[in-house]
């Protein structure tokens, strides 16, 4: 079973989602707000991987960049080393993407190829990590007995 997805928008919300996973003992996967990567660039959340990564050694996540239907966001993601990109622009374009993330040993993932997982999305939340911990154990409710295996 895949790992919960959590949209984030700052580094706030990406701490208080992996704050939360820690207490729940399960891995998550932090995938960026909907037009985050125009609003804030593909280097700031590669900036916040790095820092995420630092700040929480031990616990498992992926980290996955939403480049909504623009190719250039998602080349510049992989350029600079993001290695789980989110596509939704056309069919033949993300194949070609997809083709230059395998060589860069990433994965691209396009929108319309298969059905989207649950998430919890952070934006506007009060207390994120309250909410990210009440969430993740109401996912832990529903799937009791099939674990998530990690990050995908």
């Amino acid at each position: 079973m895949p790992a919960p997805v959590i949209l984030i928008y700052s580094l706030d919300d990406a701490h208080a989602a992996l704050a939360a996973a820690e207490t729940t003992g399960r891995p998550v996967t932090l995938q960026s707000g909907p037009d985050m990567a125009h609003a804030a660039g593909v280097r700031y959340f590669k900036e916040m991987h790095v820092i995420l990564k630092d700040a929480f050694p031990d616990q498992a996540f992926g980290f996955q960049i939403d480049c909504a239907d623009t190719p250039g966001l998602a080349l510049a993601a992989l350029r600079i080393g993001l290695s789980d990109i989110l596509f939704g622009g056309r069919p033949e374009v993300a194949a070609k993407l997809a083709a230059i993330a395998t060589k860069k040993g990433a994965r691209l993932h396009h929108k319309s190829a298969g059905r989207a997982r649950p998430a919890l999305d952070l934006l506007d939340r009060r207390e994120p990590f309250e909410a990210c911990r009440e969430w993740l154990r109401s996912v832990d409710r529903r799937t009791r007995g099939r674990r998530p295996s990690g990050p995908d």
